[in-house]
């Protein structure tokens, strides 16, 4: 008994600085390791899976093809000690390992055999492991000791349970934990009646708090840069709210570079200060663009961003484009709100003005207040209030002005795997907004919109599926401006018609828009290079004044295209047929730019 307590401790001493310098699990499979034509091929007989992987990461000296007997003894030598290592690591402690040397038919160099019979594994017996602290009550460290926990009966693996080991380790200062420490940390291994007996003792100690948290920047209020922070001082100590508070931070757009550092813990108070280091970004932004779309022309464009005004974190923009058929000008100021991260109140204002060879010419100018939400899920709520001033004029009537003040909802989510490229996803925007004459306005209305894409993997390409429609209840509809009447046709509704080109007409032909709209398109886009696809499309949609009517009078229009990726999204060109008109021969071109939805 006297002989195997010796060789119990001395196993222990062997296995503490044997772990510490095991390698890694080698990643193969094959039988037959590709060795450089140097050194002899290697064939491992008796054992397969973990067990080979983990004897060929330990031998990583290997035995040159000219190599003299003194040399092949010295290297077996080796080997059978490295293999015996290897073995003990994953629980094989008295294996049978004999090493020869084959010549090989046709081959200069011989083939090194390793023929090993790793006999039985040591198991665990009495285990006996303790947790205690306040740790003993946190769900994450329980987790984490549920994966060190050894059971009677189970393989002795040394590399999962330092795995393991360390994964505690790990775990126990992402939660505050600092003084945590082992009071004791052993296996006894008896390699003759083949078991392994353990005794853990892990004292968590008290869980550290979150200390003060000081920003260091000076260009925003103090007490504005906190409603990023999920990081309360006096809170338990949890890095993964550290992670979150620089991710916060470098989302809300103030900011070209974030460093947060925790300072020396203090042990008097059990807490750990928090210093957050912030460079501002510069202050202006400007993007100017340049482009064709076959529904407005040629047009330019800029977008100039002041990223905050004040201290307190506004924030706007200006916006102005100039196109052959249409201008505008359009500018936001924005309040961040309780939480600004998901919260926020947008004051904006936009003036357009439009022209078309079908119906006319109009401007319109509209200003308020929207008030954004996150609300779960990646949905986005909008609660808004516009003052409209319009005047519109259809060829050969006169010019008709109007005021409204609308009150709405707006309810949108956009879900993609990528924001410029998508391969799969949906998105969705519903509004329903109404005005009367008690506020202000010119008539009564009730006006609601819906409009969804979806994007699917199909074959070797992509399906993409679209549908839109709205609809307006309104007490005289001859008092409605351009803006607020539906029309159909062009890039992103039915082509192979052009731009607005669908609608009811007056008398005289002039297209005068309708009360409701549908639209639904089905494409679908087939790679044929890393940047370019192909596309055919069926599209279907009208805009009418009665729904009966409408829905059997529907146009349709299909055709090809290619699709160029570039670094701003794909380039569009479509080539579409009217095909419920009688000059459905006559082909339209479409042009565009963006992703998919």
């Amino acid at each position: 008994m006297l002989v195997h307590y010796q060789q119990r401790l001395a196993l222990v001493c062997s296995l503490l600085l044997g772990c510490m310098t095991m390698p890694a699990l080698a990643e193969t499979s094959s039988e037959q390791s590709t060795l450089p034509s140097t050194h002899m091929p290697l064939l491992v007989h008796g054992v397969d899976g973990e067990l080979e992987q983990n004897i060929r990461a330990w031998l990583t000296d290997l035995i040159a093809c000219d190599a003299n007997e003194l040399q092949r003894q010295l290297w077996q030598r080796l080997a059978i000690k490295s293999t015996t290592k290897a073995l003990q690591a994953v629980g094989y402690y008295q294996p049978s390992i004999r090493i020869r040397f084959q010549a090989s038919t046709g081959a200069s160099c011989p083939t090194a055999v390793l023929d090993i019979n790793p006999d039985q594994p040591v198991v665990y017996h009495q285990v006996e492991q303790q947790l205690l602290g306040e740790g003993q009550y946190d769900e994450v460290i329980l987790q984490a000791w549920q994966k060190l926990t050894m059971k009677s009966g189970e393989r002795l693996h040394h590399g999962r349970y330092e795995d393991a080991k360390q994964s505690m380790a790990q775990r126990l200062q992402e939660r505050g934990y600092v003084d945590a420490e082992y009071q004791q940390a052993q296996i006894l291994v008896n390699p003759v009646s083949h078991q392994a007996d353990v005794r853990m003792i892990l004292d968590t100690a008290k869980r550290y708090r979150f200390g003060d948290i000081q920003f260091n920047q000076d260009f925003l209020r103090d007490d504005f840069v906190k409603r990023y922070s999920p990081v309360v001082a006096g809170q338990p100590f949890d890095s993964e709210q550290l992670n979150l508070l620089s991710q916060n931070l470098s989302n809300s757009g103030y900011f070209n570079e974030v460093r947060i550092r925790q300072a020396p813990a203090n042990q008097a108070e059990t807490n750990i200060p928090i210093e957050v280091s912030l460079t501002p970004r510069n202050r202006m932004s400007y993007a100017f663009s340049a482009g064709y779309g076959s529904d407005t022309g040629e047009r330019i464009g800029a977008d100039i961003k002041r990223h905050w005004f004040n201290r307190r974190g506004h924030y706007g923009n200006a916006m102005m484009q100039y196109a052959q058929r249409r201008q505008l000008v359009e500018t936001h100021y924005v309040v961040p709100w309780d939480n600004p991260l998901t919260e926020k109140l947008d004051w904006g204002f936009r003036a357009q003005y439009e022209e078309n060879d079908r119906w006319g010419s109009g401007s319109f100018a509209r200003v308020g207040p929207n008030f954004v939400r996150e609300l779960y899920d990646g949905w986005t709520g909008v609660v808004f209030t516009e003052l409209w001033s319009s005047r519109t004029e259809f060829i050969g009537d006169n010019a008709r002005e109007g005021q409204f003040f609308f009150a709405g909802l707006r309810l949108s989510k956009r879900d993609s795997d990528d924001p410029i490229f998508p391969t799969e996803g949906w998105s969705l925007m519903a509004e329903i907004k109404m005005a009367d004459p008690s506020w202000f306005s010119t008539t009564s209305l009730i006006q609601g919109r819906i409009d969804f894409h979806g994007l699917m993997p199909f074959g070797k390409g992509g399906l993409l599926l679209r549908a839109q429609a709205g609809s307006t209840w309104v007490e005289q509809f001859d008092l409605l401006p351009k803006p607020l009447r539906f029309y159909t046709g062009g890039d992103a509704t039915v082509r192979g018609y052009a731009f607005e080109a669908l609608s009811p007409a007056n008398g005289r032909g002039v297209l005068i828009g309708g009360q409701h709209y549908v639209a639904a398109s089905v494409e679908y886009s087939h790679p044929v290079s890393e940047a370019w696809q192909v596309a055919g499309f069926l599209d279907t949609g009208d805009a009418f004044n009665d729904w009966e009517v409408g829905l059997q009078g529907l146009k349709q229009g299909a055709g090809l295209g290619v699709r160029w990726k570039t670094p701003v999204g794909f380039v569009k060109a479509d080539i579409a047929f009217p095909i419920s008109q009688a000059n459905a021969n006559e082909p339209r071109l479409h042009l565009g730019i963006g992703a998919s939805f």
